[in-house]
């Protein structure tokens, strides 16, 4: 399995939470409708090593919440831990930045494979 096959069903299982306007990889553009979620790749590394290959290794992923300046992260936060849970990813940090035309919550999430 490559980390490169993870962003996709990743991407398609958060489609899935209603009122999301867009889930992609790219960087929300300005114009781009809030609420909308980016998920980039935060690394890959080899965890255990058998017979001098790798036999178990990690992968990471950003998960960014994009929503509007009155909005709360309330309403997608938990739905966003709840499918990345599902698909076997652990949520090892979260952070909330502000913007100038919109709000961040940022998440890495990692998977043992």
């Amino acid at each position: 399995m490559s980390i490169f096959d993870e962003a996709p069903t990743i991407i398609t299982a958060l489609e899935t939470i209603p009122g999301i306007n867009n889930v992609s990889e790219a960087w929300p553009a300005d114009r781009d409708p809030r609420p909308c979620i980016t998920v980039t790749i935060a690394g890959k590394r080899t965890t255990d090593r058998r017979d001098d290959k790798p036999y178990l290794g990690q992968y990471e992923f950003y998960i960014r919440l994009f929503i509007g300046k009155k909005q709360g992260f309330a309403k997608w936060g938990p739905e966003i831990e709840r499918i990345m849970e599902s698909l076997g990813y652990e949520q090892t940090f979260l952070w909330e930045e502000p913007g100038a035309g919109a709000r961040q919550l940022a998440a890495r999430y990692k998977k043992t494979v």
